[in-house]
């Protein structure tokens, strides 16, 4: 009889061990490694001739990276300021544009009129590492003709790398890494494949994935005024709200007070983003076998996910809504399987569907995003040889 499933108990282990060099200017390099031992071990079980049940658990990791920064560092304090950060010190350039500290350098760690000189320096990103815990059930009924699976999973992110704005002292947004610790999701994912017929097929599928944010340099929220470049962020570390971020900016800029902006910090608990919670999908297919040996086959496909954030960094911009969307294809292919014509439409809806978000440049400007194709069609022709 043929053997639908294999039960087995693995074990595997390997150490990894990576080396990046960082060019730090002329004629000189740092070397950075990252190391890490990873295993895998699972278990899996026939519970039947049909239906088997498994788990295993795994870790992994991915080499970090180096990053270089530049900063006004005092003569005196030695404090590292950010560009624009005390006014009157100005983001250095790689040939140097230091100034002299102004009125607003000791609210920063600085000292006042102290002169500053370009410091440039280099640092390790720690190495993304998870673990992963998975156990489930597959199962085929009915000769074959009905497959379900289901299985429930939790990963943890020992340490993921983020990007996240900083707000500098004249609202500007200053962007570098930061390491992420504490990240999570875990969920559960149901699939089923049916045969209705040698010509039709069903595919079924849902998942539901609650995602943590982890612990991130960015967990302050953070104030700033909308229309004032004169106006300095706040860091709002006590009183976290919008009625605080307007007292702030009132007091400060009357005249632009309406103009007022305020941003929640990242907190543990907050979701991934890129991360929907819900995610459904269905695809079904008919293929049409023609006289002359050719086939037409009309396959329709409608995907599902619930509201997430598309921000690439942990400065959280770009709300994706919940949305659907839905593509068709009818496909016609040659008796000899020679060539093939495709007729398409993809997101028939004509959903505005967000890829990816990012904070603006500056404080006036509003955060850009990368959306995904509009409603579009087209024919495709195929020619195999």
């Amino acid at each position: 009889r043929r053997v639908l499933f294999r039960s087995e108990h693995q074990k595997r282990f390997a150490y990894s061990y990576n080396v990046a060099r960082h060019l730090a200017g002329a004629g000189t390099s740092t070397d950075i490694t990252w190391h890490k031992v990873t295993y895998r071990a699972a278990f899996e079980l026939d519970l039947t001739e049909n239906s088997m049940l498994y788990a295993y658990t795994a870790n992994g990791f991915k080499a970090g990276a180096t990053s270089q920064e530049r900063y006004c560092r005092g003569n005196t304090s030695h404090h590292l300021y950010l560009p624009n950060d005390g006014s009157g010190v100005v983001n250095p350039t790689p040939a140097g544009n230091c100034s002299t500290a102004g009125a607003g350098a000791t609210a920063v760690g600085g000292i006042a009129g102290e002169s500053t000189a370009q410091f440039t320096t280099t640092y390790a990103l720690q190495a993304d590492a998870m673990t992963t815990y998975e156990a489930g059930i597959k199962n085929r009924f009915l000769d074959n003709k009905v497959q379900v699976n289901f299985d429930v999973f939790k990963n943890t992110f020992d340490h993921l790398t983020g990007s996240i704005n900083h707000l500098t002292f004249d609202n500007t947004f200053f962007q570098h890494s930061t390491d992420v610790t504490g990240a999570k999701s875990w969920g559960a994912e149901l699939e089923t494949q049916l045969v209705i017929t040698s010509n039709d097929r069903l595919n079924l599928g849902i998942s539901y994935t609650p995602t943590e944010a982890g612990v991130t340099a960015a967990a302050q929220p953070l104030c700033f005024n909308f229309g004032s470049s004169s106006t300095a962020a706040v860091n709002l570390t006590n009183t976290a709200n919008l009625a605080a971020c307007a007292a702030r900016n009132l007091a400060a800029n009357p005249a632009t007070v309406n103009w007022v902006r305020f941003r929640d910090g990242v907190k543990t608990t907050d979701p991934l983003f890129q991360a929907p919670r819900w995610i459904a999908s269905a695809s079904y297919s008919h293929t049409f076998d023609l006289d002359d040996g050719s086939t037409l086959t009309a396959n329709l496909q409608w995907l599902y996910k619930s509201t997430t954030m598309a921000s690439t960094n942990y400065f959280y911009d770009g709300l994706q809504p919940t949305f659907h969307k839905t593509d068709f294809t009818l496909t016609y292919d040659d008796a000899m399987g020679k060539w093939s014509l495709s007729a398409l439409v993809r997101n028939i809806e004509n959903a505005a569907i967000v890829q990816a978000a990012e904070s603006a440049a500056s404080r006036n400007a509003l955060p850009y995003v990368e959306l995904a194709p509009p409603r579009m069609w087209g024919i495709n022709w195929t020619a195999r040889f």
